[in-house]
């Protein structure tokens, strides 16, 4: 029986390839699986049937790191948004095939528009266009107030999703009081996009806590105004932080990029508010509860320590007046032993001072043999006293003479 090697079929199968394809071809499939390494992708391309359950064919595709680049510069970053498991694209191949390592495609180019249409390839265009200008993140960075009142709504008065975001404003359960203003503004259509800007620009006049656009979804068509370029400009220049609520969960518009807060549906964002303020009065209880034990655990260690003053001042004070009593019992004795000291000291004296005042009696004196001499009552004590023809009395101890002075001398 003939046979050929397995090389000369394989290249067989090369050049059959290479004569049939000889241009590149646009071929659409779904991503399986995506991989890189040192820039380079590797993808498991394949297309089931309708059911999507089974697939009826598969191969694999190469995106080298040079294309990739190319493919990144022509389309810009929404080329890594493509690139992933589950995405359909739309490629530029070329069929190569390989005597060793088989049958592969070699990308060249991916059509953006066939996954993500023409409104989400504009898209991303305002979105990488806001990032370059450096305004993204502007509306994101706002702090919200610690307790949301005012607030400013842009929505149409006919918007069921208005309605929804009144009412759960108002049967709030916490009984929570809102004052709301609201700035009309088409929702949809060519002047959408104007009016909400103009309007952006009279509450920006006010004094509102928040801005919430609101409209409740629709389609992809219905809610491109929500796309463009001057909505994310200027939702990126207020200083008033945006909440969003304009579409359901498979809608992401520019405008929810760039508010501060993107909720799915009004509803959604009237929760938001609502727990909002909920969430800063629980930590107002919360620092209530802890100023309030901590006052009660301060007051109970100050009684504390005041009945420990208490009892030390007490004990002390008791103790003080055991010693001062002990001191006045030694002054007192002390006191007691010197007063005797200073009588018996005294009454010597005393009696030291009698017998000097005994010692020097006149009656003493007299008896001693001296006599006192007294002229008209004056005592005479120098001869200078006395001139002749005075009377004298004298005194002596047994009695008195009287005389006559004839003669003195000196």
């Amino acid at each position: 029986m003939d046979s050929i090697s397995l090389y000369e079929l394989t290249d067989y199968i090369k050049q059959v390839i290479a004569l049939n394809f000889t241009e590149a071809i646009w071929v659409h499939f779904e991503i399986a699986q995506a991989n890189s390494s040192r820039g380079h992708w590797y993808l498991d391309c394949i297309e089931t049937d309708a059911s999507g359950n089974q697939i009826i064919a598969q191969i694999q595709a190469n995106l080298w790191r040079s294309t990739h680049l190319s493919l990144i510069e022509k389309h810009g970053t929404i080329i890594e948004e493509l690139l992933k498991s589950g995405v359909k694209i739309n490629a530029l191949v070329k069929v190569d095939f390989h005597t060793r390592y088989g049958l592969k495609l070699q990308i060249i180019d991916i059509n953006p528009a066939y996954t993500l249409g023409e409104i989400e390839l504009q898209r991303q265009a305002i979105i990488e266009r806001l990032q370059n200008e450096g305004v993204f993140d502007f509306n994101r960075e706002l702090f919200l107030p610690e307790v949301i009142q005012r607030i400013a709504i842009i929505s149409s008065s006919k918007a069921a999703g208005y309605e929804d975001f009144k009412i759960h404003l108002r049967d709030n359960p916490y009984g929570y009081t809102f004052h709301t203003k609201l700035f009309e503004a088409s929702m949809q259509g060519q002047h959408a996009a104007l009016e909400i800007c103009e309007q952006i620009d009279t509450v920006s006049e006010e004094d509102f806590d928040v801005i919430a656009i609101l409209r409740g979804g629709g389609s992809k068509m219905d809610l491109s105004a929500f796309d463009s370029y001057e909505i994310g400009l200027k939702i990126a220049s207020v200083n008033i932080p945006i909440l969003s609520g304009i579409g359901h969960e498979k809608d992401i518009s520019v405008t929810d990029l760039v508010a501060n807060k993107a909720l799915k549906t009004p509803t959604a964002v009237a929760n938001f508010i609502v727990d909002h303020n909920a969430q800063y009065e629980s930590i107002v209880i919360q620092i209530a509860k802890q100023i309030g034990d901590s006052a009660l655990f301060t007051i109970q260690n100050d009684i504390q320590f005041i009945n420990e003053c208490s009892h030390q001042l007490k004990f002390h004070t008791f103790q003080w007046l055991n010693i001062q009593k002990s001191n006045l019992d030694l002054h007192s004795m002390n006191l007691r032993h010197l007063s005797q000291n200073r009588f018996v000291s005294a009454f010597n004296q005393l009696d030291e001072v009698a017998n000097k005042i005994q010692s020097l009696d006149p009656k003493r004196i007299l008896a001693r043999g001296y006599s006192m001499s007294y002229i008209k009552g004056r005592r005479v004590s120098s001869i200078q006293d006395v001139s002749i023809g005075d009377k004298l009395q004298t005194i002596l101890s047994d009695g008195i003479l009287n005389s006559k002075i004839e003669s003195k001398h000196d």
